[in-house]
């Protein structure tokens, strides 16, 4: 009988690897998948309360945390938060992208608690050449310039970076050394920062105008160029209240050699804090709320 069970423990197993080795073909016949990301093992103290994006906590530290109890005290943690995993599903004329991160804001060590979080999943086809339609979430083409941080879903949020990530329609064409973007996009609302977590719609979906931004790029070099970008759309405050808001962004990117490189930016907007952008000037009313950075 022991004969008997291990024979068809074998046996069951050796089928589960024949199945898997045919999927795995399969797969790669039809779907051949590029995997990347990255596992952010880390060590981190403060001497003090710090702030990620508005909890008390060390996952993606934003800024200092405001005065309350215990806020003086040192502390420090063990995380593997932001740890990040992304699939490529290149194709000659379609290609799509999925990536997510492991991250809850809300805890302050997650542990096996992480959350897994949507950021990227988009389809592209190849129009032409030069021309390329992407729909899904991607990064804006407002402000499209990244920083370098050890701290990638903080992203210098609060501190300079402006762009993040929206669900929209992309149109990208190649012209040369000239790169222009445009697209439609989510638009935002008030108190949501461009999404919606609860049950039911809100003023999010029920704005009926999506955003529209567009961009226009200079290469100098493979890694060195600048731009100009601009987005601007409606958001509901309620069924009687509408307001514009608009957003204008100057961006580069220059090579330094050996040395690394030069990221900078520079905005003005009114209102883009509703949007889903990383910037300060969220507004509860119509009124207008500018802001330089």
């Amino acid at each position: 009988m022991l004969s008997l069970k291990r024979t068809l423990h074998y046996v069951t197993v050796s089928i589960l690897a024949v199945l898997l080795t045919l999927f795995a073909e399969t797969t790669e016949a039809a779907f051949p998948i590029e995997a990347y990301g990255f596992i952010r093992a880390t060590a981190i103290g403060a001497s003090s309360a710090i702030d990620s994006f508005g909890n008390v906590d060390l996952s993606a530290p934003t800024k200092a945390a405001p005065s309350g109890t215990d806020s003086n005290l040192a502390r420090n943690s063990f995380q593997f938060a932001q740890t990040r995993l992304g699939i490529k599903i290149p194709g000659e004329s379609i290609n799509g992208v999925v990536e997510v991160d492991f991250i809850d804001f809300a805890k302050a060590t997650a542990g096996t608690k992480a959350l897994p979080r949507l950021r990227l999943a988009t389809v592209n086809y190849q129009l032409s050449s030069s021309q390329i339609l992407e729909i899904g979430q991607d990064w804006d083409i407002f402000s499209p310039t990244k920083p370098f941080t050890f701290n990638p879903v903080g992203l210098y949020f609060n501190a300079g970076n402006s762009g993040f990530l929206r669900p929209q329609l992309k149109y990208k064409q190649d012209f040369d050394r000239i790169h222009w973007e445009t697209g439609l996009g989510l638009a935002g609302s008030p108190g949501t920062s461009g999404v919606n977590n609860i049950s039911s719609d809100g003023n999010l979906e029920l704005n009926g105008l999506p955003s529209l931004s567009t961009s226009v790029t200079y290469k100098l070099t493979k890694s060195s160029f600048f731009g100009i970008s601009a987005i601007a759309g409606r958001i509901r405050f309620n069924s009687e209240s509408t307001s514009t808001f608009y957003g204008l962004n100057a961006f580069t990117e220059l090579s330094l050699g050996a040395e690394g490189s030069l990221h900078a930016e520079a905005y003005y907007g009114d209102k883009l804090g509703n949007t889903g952008a990383l910037t300060l000037a969220a507004a509860s009313t119509p009124m207008a709320l500018t802001e330089t950075g």
